[in-house]
């Protein structure tokens, strides 16, 4: 039978109610109704960007594709690209290496368990174990040597629809089908700030697959830990004030450390100007 007054507190840090042997779900991993995905979810209508041709002397070729990746960006903050350079060779590497992780016992993996988000390496069941209302049903290993939330590339296993993205023209959450070999980009809250607001910061989150195991792989980029990022001058004029306030990573990690974003805390919230 199941405890109302079990906790997240419950659960060794990267510990998930499988491994510690329950036959219910915890209520502290449970998501209000509101928040759940909807079974009827369409796919997006995104844009997928073919890279090729920022290679080549076409500089009408460079400036539709530079065209395409603006218009997702201004839209809802979100594209797919081909031929990015990155060999099939490598990301099917990167996801043996993060599926072996995850298949380690637990003692092996307990190893890089951690609450403190300012460590570059760390494991969990959570953005913040223990803390977080709603613990998330899952397992990841992060890590954040160098990284900014600024834009983030996505490399999943293709074998699985989970990623959602919210469309800001009707606020309805709709699917991303996964196209094999395809990186995916997310604009981030920095980028937003830079762009002063032109650029939107994808609303995107992930459903469970009851038959196949999905992995993630993100990849930041942005500036360095402590370096602030500003909205661009050229953005800025009688017509358009400047919308945000300027911030570093670590403002973002302290942001993450002292709040719930479980429970929609936005850290992009805290930099508008009122």
């Amino acid at each position: 039978m199941a405890d109302d007054n079990e906790s997240s507190s419950s659960f060794s840090i990267g510990e998930t109610a499988q491994e510690k042997g329950l036959s219910y779900v915890p209520k502290c991993y449970m998501i209000p109704p509101s928040q759940r995905p909807s079974l009827k979810s369409e796919f997006a209508n995104v844009t997928v960007v073919d890279l090729a041709g920022m290679n080549n002397d076409n500089p009408l070729q460079r400036s539709i594709i530079i065209h395409d990746i603006s218009k997702a960006c201004r839209r809802n903050g979100f594209f797919q690209v081909t031929n990015h350079g990155i060999s099939q060779v490598i990301l099917d590497g990167a996801l043996s290496a993060g599926f072996g992780f995850f298949e380690l016992p637990t003692e092996d993996r307990e190893k890089f368990m951690s609450n403190d988000v300012y460590k570059p390496v760390g494991y969990g069941t959570g953005l913040k174990d223990g803390a977080d209302k709603v613990q998330f049903w899952r397992v990841f290993l992060k890590s954040m040597i160098g990284l900014n939330c600024g834009l983030k590339i996505h490399w999943t296993t293709g074998s699985s629809v989970g990623l959602e993205i919210l469309d800001v023209q009707d606020n309805e959450w709709r699917a991303v089908q996964d196209l094999h070999g395809t990186l995916q980009v997310l604009v981030g809250d920095h980028l937003e700030v830079l762009s002063n607001g032109l650029y939107k910061t994808v609303v995107h989150r992930v459903t469970l697959n009851s038959h196949k195991t999905r992995i993630s792989i993100a990849s930041l980029h942005s500036l360095g830990m402590d370096e602030k990022m500003k909205t661009a001058e050229e953005l800025v004029d009688n017509e358009h004030p400047k919308r945000y306030k300027e911030s570093s990573f670590l403002d973002f990690l302290k942001f993450l450390d002292e709040n719930d974003i479980g429970q929609g805390s936005s850290f992009l919230m805290t930099l508008k100007n009122n």
